[in-house]
């Protein structure tokens, strides 16, 4: 396929969720804490990439996926910097030369998150890891050290893919759904998002549950119905720049289908992954490792998965589209590195 530069999915196939949509009463607070934090530690240095920063809404995104979080203005900051991270390396022009960055921020990275909650043991070079450290120990600190370890883990693991990613990136022929699958949980930054569930309900999981096999494939699944419908929701505005790497273009290209025929296959693996999502969830309430607070992890979940979906639906961050050719920035294009 060659960059056409426009959007080809007129119209969005419905995509399924049994959960209800709630938000945050604090939601509003959100939005102008998350405004000033990214000022502040400079995630958005211009007028292009301010404005875009605001209209995208990540305070609403927190107040949507967190509804019930105990410091909702720390769930925002996180939201912001997963969002602004991704843009810094998946928005560029020339993702070969920002993957040659990911070694030196990844090394960054595991220094800042430290276990035992010390001062990283180097000053922070960059807005992106500033700003992790001022967020790691407000949100480590309740939490268990086996927490702070797999958090850390898993945050690595995301740093890391980018690497990767930006080594192969698809401006042609699109991955197979073999390779795709493992791979987009990990650019999601999947678990590294259902560990801040805890965090946001202010208890750590033990981690015999939180690694049980059945705990993984609830996690899982509700991994593909986010990713698959960020996926949906995202085509035009991957498209438009010639990205590849998203599972409309990951069908079209393995089942000789139209665009819409794609994205409408792709909704229907979206009810299906959500339905293997509430048959594992059933299946762990039955089991040995069912407690009370892991209901509650698990209820914010679904609440995640479905204020995921309507934040998606509704944001200008996906609506918003500029036709950039893949080897030039977009005029809103910050880069913090």
């Amino acid at each position: 396929m060659e960059y056409e530069g426009r959007s080809v999915l007129p119209h969005l196939p419905p995509i399924p969720c049994p959960f209800p949509a709630l938000v945050h009463p604090a939601a509003e607070l959100a939005e102008a804490h998350v405004r000033y934090y990214g000022r502040r530690f400079g995630l958005v240095n211009t007028s292009a990439s301010e404005e875009r920063f605001d209209r995208a809404g990540y305070g609403l995104f927190a107040a949507r996926t967190s509804p019930t979080a105990c410091d909702i203005e720390l769930r925002a900051e996180w939201a912001a910097w997963f969002f602004v991270f991704d843009d810094e390396f998946d928005e560029a022009g020339r993702p070969q030369d920002r993957g040659a960055l990911v070694g030196g921020v990844l090394a960054e990275v595991r220094a800042v998150l430290t276990p035992d909650l010390r001062p990283p043991p180097v000053r922070p070079s960059n807005p992106l890891t500033a700003a992790l450290a001022d967020m790691w120990p407000r949100t480590a600190r309740q939490m268990s050290v086996g927490w702070r370890e797999r958090f850390t883990a898993n945050l690595c693991s995301y740093v890391a893919v980018y690497g990767t990613e930006l080594s192969q990136r698809r401006f042609g022929t699109p991955p197979s759904f073999e390779e795709y699958l493992p791979f987009r949980r990990v650019v999601g930054a999947s678990d590294a998002c259902w560990d801040m569930i805890e965090a946001a309900q202010g208890e750590s999981l033990p981690e015999p549950v939180a690694g049980h096999a059945l705990c993984r494939a609830v996690r899982e699944a509700a991994a593909d119905v986010i990713c698959w419908t960020n996926d949906i929701v995202s085509f035009n505005k991957e498209y438009a720049r010639g990205d590849m790497n998203n599972i409309v273009a990951v069908l079209r290209h393995a089942h000789a289908l139209s665009w819409p025929e794609a994205a409408e296959r792709a909704a229907g693996l979206v009810a299906v992954r959500t339905q293997d999502y509430l048959a594992a969830r059933r299946a762990l309430a039955e089991s040995p490792v069912s407690t009370a607070y892991l209901e509650r992890c698990l209820d914010a979940m679904s609440h995640w998965v479905a204020g995921s979906r309507a934040w998606h639906l509704w944001s200008r961050r996906y609506r918003d589209i500029e036709h950039a050719p893949p080897t030039e920035d977009p005029s809103y294009y910050d880069p913090l590195l």
